[in-house]
């Protein structure tokens, strides 16, 4: 029973005096407001990210152990993190969760709520979220066993990719309500080992309390006509039960998705990991609890799919993390019946609130795509052999799903870019119908139509209603080879605040990376490339018009397509989101002040985001085309701790990876110096102190010759070497002693 409102009142003031400002901030008002007036709460704890960790392990997905050194590398930093926060809860029930850096506390009190706060490490404290599946509609059920295919497994086309691939060799995931394992159009292609994880009962063989699972899952893969890839195998993690599920829940799943385990949560091996994970739940407004399992999927090369949400017909109704910038969202067509050209009446519309880590609000143009979502017939959870019709983007969410698994199993090497490129740029469009002025509902309910949301015209593509449009794998399949080749680069840009620079004139001129390597026009799209001095690295920029031109692409100007996804489109002087300011190492929107040029995960496509001085992601420099240097080594000089050694106005300092510039070290091996990554101070030392100062040396210098010893983990300079002393952010030269772990510091290949 609640106390009476003064007594609350009073606990609040009581148990917010035990922690100072900055802790109480950590420590959300729920929180606060609950054990005023409660002993005890279950808490979410948010540690510090773990991307500085899953930048430090190399970009090769391909490679056999590439998962388990992303596991390590994200067990690791749990458990630096957290060791804190484990001691000082010694046996207290908690679990932690290693692939989002987070844990959850189980019946906290006030005081060990406080004592939390208090720990560096330590970012929120809040409530355990739960997840509550939106409403689907049913329509008819039938125990008729057809191989004919279902309408949605035709719309999308996948029978024109099956002669091909039919997604053999790929694993499919399932974060759901379970599966009904022993359904005929399932039983067949169930992974057994290690292919169910159930984080509420441990149950050792899938089940389904209510057959949204079920279904999902047989659109994804289900033979009998009713999969888009039968021959993918499926692995399930249940993360909702009875049609809730919890944050803790759902994190669980995450990590079984990477790394399966056995029944009981044993033994992970993330070679079984799953491909793409189909993920049809979500939240209705932004949170970011899922946003270091999505990076960490990204890292493992994992394609993240969410439906976008039954909220529809409103605008700004898409659902979480269905709205995360670097997950394909998917909504709904089919509206009452099987009409592919109509938009689905609940599928959520955007724009979606995005807050990234440093409180930056954007708006975000969703869902990605469109596909089959009205009446879906698929597996049923009730038998063996029954089927049942389903409406939702629950149901639009596993074509897609499916789609990646036959992309996948068609060429390996896709990555997440090239896929989202094939989903998005292969779309049907053409045929699908607008919004119409009055939705009619069932039980001939009524809702007025939501025409153009977020100011971005139903007419442009993408728009808040379709996204790119309805996929196509019969587009995408004549477009594939042309589209994405295999040895294509993945794209690095580099963009931050800028102004018009005094030397921008119309000479060609080349858009250069801090690692030497080139923007480049790829049909419509903005890459990275190595330097091959070809008219699709030239670009010519317009001062007067603000207007950046493709010397390859005849008569296109760098754009902005929407809100997001920068490319090419023809020069119009009069499109206002086709004028940027240049500088001398970074590019800003005009139409969007404080928006910039970012590749943020590294290999995603070009889009616009919050301008942040010196982010890796947003920095590249203007050079003239005739002024192109070779390509160079470019490091991160990395301590045993995993700290950078970073620049420090003239110094050098060790301190966590923040993404910046000054992290990034260029090795010339013929000077064997250590240039900063903006090229603008070289790696030298200083006699007084030994303390090691960043200047402007010259290349010649004998103080400036380093040589990298990865034998032995050393940055020397003859007997010399680097030495971090501990604790602390300075930086010096000492006697090189190999027993030395202070000395220890690695140089790390910065990819691109």
């Amino acid at each position: 029973m609640l106390c009476p409102t003064r007594y609350v009142l009073a606990g609040v003031l009581s148990y917010v005096l035990l922690l100072p400002a900055r802790a109480t901030a950590k420590v959300t008002p729920h929180v606060h407001r609950h054990l005023a007036a409660y002993d005890t709460m279950d808490i979410f704890v948010t540690f510090t990210s773990h991307q500085a960790a899953l930048d430090c392990v190399a970009s090769t997905p391909s490679h056999h152990d590439h998962r388990t050194r992303v596991f390590q590398a994200l067990r690791d930093h749990a458990i630096a993190s957290q060791k804190a926060a484990l001691a000082l809860l010694h046996d207290h029930a908690s679990t932690s969760f290693w692939i989002s850096s987070s844990a959850v506390v189980h019946n906290a009190s006030a005081s060990i709520v406080a004592a939390l706060a208090l720990l560096a490490d330590v970012v929120t404290i809040e409530p355990v979220s739960v997840i509550e599946l939106d409403p689907v509609l049913s329509g008819a059920d039938d125990n008729t066993t057809s191989k004919d295919v279902e309408w949605g497994v035709a719309t999308v086309g996948a029978p024109a990719m099956w002669p091909l691939a039919n997604g053999s060799g790929i694993v499919v995931g399932s974060i759901d309500t379970g599966v009904r394992h022993s359904h005929e159009a399932l039983k067949s292609n169930w992974r057994r080992h290690r292919g169910w994880y159930d984080p509420y009962n441990r149950t050792r063989v899938p089940s389904d309390d209510t057959g949204h699972g079920t279904h999902t899952t047989g659109t994804m893969v289900g033979s009998h006509g009713i999969g888009v890839a039968p021959g993918a195998q499926w692995i399930a993690c249940k993360g909702l039960l009875n049609g809730r599920g919890t944050s803790a829940a759902l994190l669980e799943c995450a990590q079984f998705m990477l790394c399966p385990t056995f029944s009981d949560g044993s033994h992970p091996d993330c070679s079984q990991g799953a491909d793409v994970v189909n993920n049809s739940w979500g939240g209705a407004t932004f949170h970011p609890w899922f946003e270091g399992a999505v990076a960490a999927w990204h890292k493992a090369g994992i394609t993240p799919v969410f439906s976008i949400g039954n909220k529809g017909p409103a605008c700004a109704s898409a659902g979480n993390p269905g709205g995360y910038p670097n997950v394909i969202s998917v909504g709904a067509v089919g509206s009452h019946t099987n009409d592919p050209t109509q938009l689905a009446y609940f599928s959520a519309k955007g724009p979606a609130t995005y807050m990234d880590r440093r409180g930056v609000v954007s708006k975000l143009i969703k869902p990605v795509v469109a596909a089959p979502g009205f009446f879906i017939r698929s597996a049923k959870y009730t038998g063996n052999h029954r089927y049942g019709q389903l409406a939702g983007t629950s149901m639009a969410a596993p074509h897609v799903s499916g789609i990646v698994a036959l992309l996948k199993s068609y060429r390996p090497t896709l990555k997440y870019d090239d896929i989202y490129e094939l989903v998005t740029q292969t779309t049907e469009r053409t045929s699908l119908q607008s919004e119409p002025t009055t939705w009619t509902m069932p039980h001939n309910a009524t809702a007025p139509g939501a025409s153009n949301c977020g100011g971005m015209p139903d007419t442009a593509w993408p728009n808040n209603r379709y996204g790119y449009g309805r996929v196509s794998v019969a587009n995408m399949l004549r477009h594939l080879d042309a589209a994405i080749p295999v040895s294509a680069p993945l794209p690095v840009v580099a963009l931050a605040r800028m102004a018009p620079s005094p030397e921008a004139s119309s000479l060609p001129i080349a858009l250069m990376t801090y690692t030497k390597h080139v923007l480049a026009a790829w049909e419509h799209r903005l890459i990275t490339d190595s330097v091959h001095n070809t008219s699709h690295e030239r670009f010519h920029y317009d001062a007067r018009r603000q207007m950046l031109r493709s010397a390859h692409l005849d008569g296109h100007c760098l754009d902005v397509i929407h809100h997001a996804a920068v490319q090419w489109g023809r020069c119009n002087d009069s499109a206002p989101m086709q004028r940027w300011l240049l500088r001398d190492d970074s590019i800003e929107s005009v139409s969007l002040p404080g928006s910039c040029v970012d590749m943020q995960p590294p290999g995603a496509r070009a889009t616009l985001a919050p301008c942040e001085p010196l982010a890796l992601t947003q920095w590249f420099r203007p050079k003239l085309s005739t002024e192109l240097p070779p390509s160079t080594i470019f490091v991160r000089l990395t301590t045993k701790d995993r700290r950078v050694l970073a620049r420090d106005g003239h110094d050098v300092a060790s301190r966590r990876p923040l993404g910046t510039i000054g992290e990034v070290f260029e090795y010339d091996a013929d000077t064997q110096s250590l240039r900063t990554g903006d090229e603008t101070a070289a790696l030298c030392w200083t006699a007084h102190g030994s303390l090691l100062q960043l200047t402007l040396c010259e290349a010649a210098a004998v103080t400036q010759r380093w040589t990298i010893d990865a034998a032995h983990h050393r940055i020397r300079q003859g007997e010399s070497c680097v030495e971090v002393t501990p604790n602390r952010v300075e930086v010096h030269l000492a006697r090189c002693q190999y027993a030395q772990p202070e000395q220890w510091v690695e140089a790390i290949s910065v990819s691109v």
